[in-house]
């Protein structure tokens, strides 16, 4: 998906103060061209930052340190029309784990008339590879499931297969 804007526009910011969610507003001139939306949510900061890198070059991606934050941030891009394409999900995370945050993601979508291929990609991601965890992700409703450490290589592949990315490392427009 590409989309093209140019505007000037009041953007909202999602941002963490004192444990507790705040909402800024700032307005600016934005001419930017999005790619791919995604979403990592990740509680360890090494890790987050390593998939932003990965992940950067293809579109805009937003980090959630939890399940619960990640929950809020996905159902306000549903209320703005600005719906990720791709959330990268740890299993293993404080507050909300990976397989619940799955769950309510996998709700509001239905809540909202969105099923099947219509919802967003979700590729689970832990260094967990027991065939249980594998099994409950898959019929939580995620497409993929990668063991960490993740590289450059693997993940692109599954973006690949998920029909987010061209076989030539090109984000699918």
């Amino acid at each position: 998906m590409m989309i093209v804007f140019s505007f000037v526009s009041d953007i909202s910011i999602l941002c963490r103060c004192d444990n507790r969610l705040v909402n800024k507003s700032i307005q600016r001139d934005v001419t930017s061209e999005v790619i791919m939306r995604t979403l990592v949510v990740e509680d360890n900061v090494i890790n987050s930052k390593y998939m932003f890198n990965l992940l950067k070059p293809y579109g805009e991606v937003d980090i959630a340190e939890s399940g619960l934050v990640a929950v809020e941030m996905f159902a306000k891009s549903m209320q703005n029309s600005n719906r990720y394409d791709l959330i990268c999900l740890d299993v293993m995370m404080p507050e909300m784990d990976g397989q619940e945050t799955l769950q309510r993601i996998r709700t509001l979508e239905a809540e909202n008339g969105i099923h099947g291929l219509d919802g967003v990609k979700i590729i689970m991601t832990t260094a967990m590879d027991d065939k249980r965890t594998i099994l409950q992700s898959f019929k939580g409703g995620c497409e993929s499931f990668l063991i960490k450490p993740i590289d450059k290589k693997s993940l692109l592949d599954e973006l690949v297969k998920l029909s987010l990315m061209k076989g030539d490392s090109e984000p699918v427009t």
